[in-house]
C-alpha cells in the first residue's frame, strides 16, 4: 500500500478473500481514527456486510498493546535470525516472512499451547518446512528457540536476562 486512500480496494479484496478461502465473515473491524477507515465508501461497505466497526480512543495507546506487542515480536525475531546468521540487511523481507512463518508454527500459551496455524486451518501440524537459505547455524538457533518456548510454556521456566549475548534461565526451581 503506498498511500492511504488505497485501503478501501485492498480491504475489499481481503473481506472476499477471507470469504472465499475460509468460508467466514468479518464479523468486527478495530481500527484507530485513521480518516482511511471513516470514508463514506468504506462505511457503506461495512454497513452491507454487516461488519461492525469499532475504533480506538484518541490519544490511548494502550489499546494497541496487543498489536503492538506482535510487531515487537516479529521485529525482534527478524533481527535475532539476521544478526545471529550473519545476513546483509537485503534479506530482511525474507527473513521477517521466514519469521512470521515460524512464529504461526510455534505453540502459543494464549492459546492453551496450541499451534496458530493449526487452529486457524483446522489441521494438524505434521511437517515444518523450513526457509532454504537458512544455514544449519540458524536452524540450530530457530531449534533454540522452539525448545525454549516449549520448556517456557510446559514449565515455571523464567528468562533472568542477557549478559554477553547469552541467555542465562532460571531452572533452579525444578532441581
Amino acid at each position: 500500500m503506498k498511500n492511504c486512500s488505497e485501503l478501501f480496494s485492498i480491504f475489499q479484496i481481503f473481506y472476499n478473500e477471507i470469504k472465499n478461502q475460509f468460508g467466514i465473515s468479518i464479523r468486527i473491524l478495530h481500527s484507530d481514527n485513521g480518516h482511511e477507515y471513516l470514508s463514506h465508501s468504506f462505511k457503506n461497505f461495512m454497513a452491507s456486510h454487516g461488519i461492525l466497526h469499532q475504533t480506538s480512543c484518541a490519544y490511548i495507546p494502550q489499546q494497541n498493546g496487543v498489536a503492538k506487542r506482535k510487531n515487537r515480536h516479529l521485529v525482534e525475531t527478524t533481527r535475532t535470525i539476521l544478526i545471529h546468521c550473519d545476513f546483509p540487511r537485503r534479506f530482511q523481507g525474507d527473513v521477517i516472512l521466514s519469521a512470521c512463518y515460524l512464529i504461526n508454527r510455534m505453540p502459543s500459551s494464549v492459546l492453551d499451547n496450541k499451534i496458530p496455524h493449526s487452529i486457524f486451518f483446522h489441521m494438524t501440524l505434521s511437517t515444518l518446512y523450513l526457509p532454504k537459505f537458512l544455514s544449519p547455524h540458524a536452524l540450530f538457533i530457530i531449534l533454540v528457540l522452539v525448545l525454549i518456548n516449549y520448556l517456557l510454556s510446559h514449565t515455571n521456566v523464567s528468562f533472568l536476562g542477557s549478559l554477553d549475548h547469552k541467555k542465562d534461565i532460571d531452572v533452579s526451581h525444578l532441581l
